[in-house]
């Protein structure tokens, strides 16, 4: 009928909000099974000193946002969505930008140290993460290095004397589309087409490992990013929207 989940992403700082998410059978919406299950997730949260959720639910999703809205939740982030289709995709070719080589981190593993020191730089300008402390190299390295869908082929990464200025992940992980992680760029070097090279890398590389759809969200203040994607041609989808509010009033009714 029904489901909820409420925790944090691991190795994650201390917060009040929770990410959480509430799926409800359509059929057997508005009959109080989401207000139950919201309900049973505040009882938790609140017994673990949360006071909070943080949920996203894409913009079409007009029954999930009435739901929250109703409840005194409120938008608090925007994540645009891209696709590009493979089969019809003609990137512009580009030379990449002089003084720089991309490798992969099959190549040269030993350069994922530097890979971190990118990411404590770039991760805090991202929209929607100012200010967040970086964590720690070993929480990093099991996201980043670790998981089983970043393949150390498919991870690029754009030097300049050995001196690691940007890199990206492909990830694969739902049957014929590939995903983009994170591109990040040092601030020194950015505005030199190192994203647009390690994007256009990626997209040979979805295509060459027969995946038939790439897709890619970034916030919607990422305006270079958002430019980028559609310059290559990636065509809009509806935007995950992201919102948070307050827990259910204790011993409450049905709301």
């Amino acid at each position: 009928m029904g489901f909820g989940f409420a925790g944090t992403w691991p190795g994650g700082e201390p917060h009040p909000l929770l990410e959480a998410d509430i799926g409800v059978m359509r059929t057997q919406r508005r009959r109080g099974a989401g207000s139950a299950l919201f309900r049973a997730l505040s009882d938790h949260a609140r017994g673990l000193g949360h006071t909070g959720f943080q949920f996203e639910v894409f913009e079409d999703g007009a029954d999930a946002l009435d739901f929250l809205h109703h409840r005194g939740y409120t938008e608090v982030g925007r994540e645009l969505q891209f696709e590009l289709d493979l089969a019809d995709a003609t990137p512009p070719s580009r030379e990449l930008p002089a003084r720089f080589e991309i490798v992969s981190r099959a190549q040269r593993p030993d350069l994922v140290p530097g890979m971190y020191e990118v990411a404590v730089e770039a991760v805090p300008d991202i929209p929607g993460s100012e200010g967040e402390q970086p964590s720690s190299y070993e929480d990093w390295h099991a996201f980043e290095i670790e998981r089983p869908n970043h393949l150390p082929e498919n991870c690029f990464i754009a030097i300049h004397q050995d001196e690691v200025v940007g890199f990206a992940t492909l990830q694969g992980v739902r049957g014929d589309t590939a995903h983009h992680g994170a591109t990040l760029v040092k601030r020194a070097w950015r505005g030199r087409g190192i994203a647009r090279a390690l994007t256009l890398r990626q997209i040979a590389a979805a295509t060459a490992a027969g995946f038939r759809l790439l897709h890619c969200e970034t916030e919607a203040r990422n305006e270079p990013m958002r430019r980028l994607l559609e310059q290559l041609g990636y065509r809009s989808l509806p935007s995950v929207i992201e919102l948070q509010g307050p827990l259910a009033t204790e011993h409450a009714g049905r709301p």
